[in-house]
């Protein structure tokens, strides 16, 4: 028992030490110097704790937006990604010619991605969220270090998308619910058409799918029409 009660005691003043840190600082640039090592070190709920403080005690500083950042950080990091691309969002439109508002943009698209499901069959209206975060990152943002990762997301996204509507319309198939089909088909190829040129197997063994299946349909159009 004595041992468990020193480990307690022990994280107690850990914790005491590293709260002092921000706790006592004077400055709003000292309580946000301490924010970003608290992120930097995963240490999470006291960075949620310092961010707090900063918004209280320094309602007015410059590092208010920047602390705002970092708890869209701190979403992120904690997989809370629809709460993270909210916060990215607000700080996109509160500060669109700040320095780091492409990134806050970037990270949007991120979240929305990440936020998506890993299964097809369950709704992905959040890789369309991030189509259009990362649309307009590299409208907005031409220039930004963030272009090439903005671009995979935009990629990885709509790929996504482009399987959803294969996956519903071999549901309809199965249903026999064949013309319902072909306007998926149909649907997935004049939105996706492009991706047969991206350098991803899977994504253009789709669109060569797509081609035989609205292929088939015509002919079996043509038949019934003669």
């Amino acid at each position: 028992m004595g041992r468990i009660v020193t480990t307690f005691v022990l994280f107690g003043f850990l914790s005491a030490c590293s709260s002092t840190n921000w706790e006592d600082a004077k400055s709003p640039e000292e309580v946000y110097s301490a924010i970003i090592k608290l992120v930097k070190d995963e240490d999470y709920f006291e960075a949620r704790e310092a961010i707090s403080s900063l918004k209280r005690r320094f309602p007015q500083s410059r590092f208010v937006k920047r602390a705002d950042l970092r708890l869209a950080d701190v979403e992120f990091a904690e997989d809370n990604f629809t709460e993270a691309a909210a916060v990215y969002g607000v700080f996109v439109d509160l500060h669109p010619k700040d320095e780091e508002a492409d990134y806050a943009l970037f990270r949007k698209a991120l979240s929305f991605f990440n936020d998506s499901p890993s299964k097809i069959a369950r709704d992905q209206g959040s890789c369309s969220d991030a189509v259009v975060a990362a649309k307009r990152l590299i409208q907005r943002y031409p220039a930004s270090t963030h272009r090439k990762e903005t671009q995979e997301i935009i990629f990885k996204s709509r790929y996504k998308l482009a399987q959803k509507e294969a996956y519903v319309a071999k549901f309809y198939e199965k249903k026999d619910k064949n013309l319902a089909a072909k306007r998926r088909w149909l649907y997935l190829l004049s939105e996706y058409a492009d991706l047969e040129d991206s350098p991803n197997d899977d994504a253009k063994k789709l669109i060569k799918k797509a081609k035989e299946k609205v292929a088939a349909y015509a002919k079996i159009e043509a038949k019934e029409g003669s």
